[in-house]
């Protein structure tokens, strides 16, 4: 007579799904941890002259800085480590980048100018119509004043903004 030996695979799956448990927990302590932030709504972009040109920065396709200024949100004590400035034709909905805009390293370059009230930023310009700055995050006081220029930066050639459009 031949004895039948069961063998219980229930070992086998218990390391096993502890083994997973563990390798998941280990990937999510090390992964990146994405985070957003409404958008800010006390907000503008001065066009400037770049360079020795008269045009005050208002030039269609002509290459000028753009600063941006706004104020931190009065909630805590934000934690920024980098803010991306978005180009659409309209300031809310859908985004559509305007057409002719260029803010990636086309033509002159576009470059970091200035920053005030949160510093230590340096510009990360590889997808044109959205470059972002970026640095450490830390904390800066909610209602805060900031400033950022980005330099070099070739304005829209208004095929998509008439002169027409009275708005």
């Amino acid at each position: 007579m031949q004895k039948i030996i069961k063998k219980s695979r229930r070992p086998i799956s218990l390391i096993l799904l502890v083994s997973i448990l563990m390798f998941s927990m280990f990937v999510s302590m090390f992964a990146p941890h994405p985070v957003s932030a409404d958008q800010i709504s006390v907000r503008s972009l001065t066009l400037q002259a770049h360079g020795p040109t008269t045009d005050g920065g208002s030039k269609r396709s002509g290459v000028v800085d753009h600063e941006f200024a706004f104020t931190v949100p009065n909630v805590g004590a934000p934690a920024i480590g980098s803010i991306e400035f978005k180009y659409c034709t309209l300031a809310a909905g859908i985004c559509t980048m305007p057409a002719g805009l260029h803010t990636d390293t086309f033509g002159s370059g576009t470059t970091m100018g200035t920053q005030t009230g949160a510093t230590g930023f340096t510009l990360v310009n590889t997808t044109n119509g959205a470059p972002y700055i970026t640095r450490t995050a830390a904390s800066i006081s909610a209602g805060s004043a900031l400033t950022y220029e980005i330099l070099g930066v070739t304005n829209p050639d208004a095929t998509d903004c008439p002169l027409n459009n009275p708005s």
